[in-house]
């Protein structure tokens, strides 16, 4: 049983799609994946696909598609370069002068902070599913392919987000750090878990 899931899905860095279309839907999964935290920037969804379609760097991001609809989305990053690149002008424009400036202040420390990794690997970032395809094993699917792909890779969750913990424990991250009352700057807060998967 594939749980929904196309069994000949294949994962397509972006850099290979299409443009347009597929760029715009990648951001449309991130946005309303993450719209209960982003939506502390502003409820809008048309501003934050606007900061967040011109920010996002594609050539970073992978997806599966299910009878050819791209349903998930993850990107892999190293310590040099983030999932993505935030631009102080977009938010100036959608946010105003000054909200816009300390928001872009507290997206850019978190999103493009650096942070050297354990070991030669990458990092998982920006895990998301299409929200009518959620509890269909996508995003198993996806972290899988991760796994087969890398010998070794790190993440960041959340301790609020369990069933996201719960999938990355099952599949055989471990945790490696743990940040105390941990607030993100779009709004979430609690514990962050740092894991990690080493295939050796």
């Amino acid at each position: 049983m594939n749980n929904g899931v196309d069994p000949n899905a294949k994962y397509i860095n972006t850099k290979n799609w299409s443009k347009g279309r597929t760029k715009t839907n990648v951001t449309a999964i991130f946005v309303d994946d993450y719209y209960d935290d982003l939506k502390q920037i502003t409820p809008d969804r048309s501003v934050l696909t606007a900061l967040f379609h011109n920010s996002l760097l594609f050539d970073h991001f992978y997806g599966t598609f299910a009878e050819g609809e791209l349903v998930g989305i993850f990107a892999l990053t190293d310590s040099r370069e983030w999932f993505m690149r935030l631009q102080l002008g977009l938010f100036l424009k959608h946010l105003g002068p000054i909200s816009g400036f300390f928001t872009y202040l507290a997206l850019k420390a978190e999103f493009q902070r650096t942070s050297a990794l354990q070991k030669e690997g990458c990092r998982i970032e920006a895990v998301a599913v299409s929200k009518h395809h959620r509890g269909q094993g996508i995003a198993t699917t996806m972290m899988r392919y991760a796994m087969e792909h890398n010998n070794y890779l790190e993440l960041d969750v959340l301790e609020r987000n369990a069933s996201a913990f719960a999938l990355y424990n099952r599949l055989g991250f471990s945790v490696f750090r743990v940040d105390e009352n941990k607030k993100s700057a779009h709004g979430g807060s609690g514990r962050r878990y740092f894991m990690s998967y080493d295939r050796v």
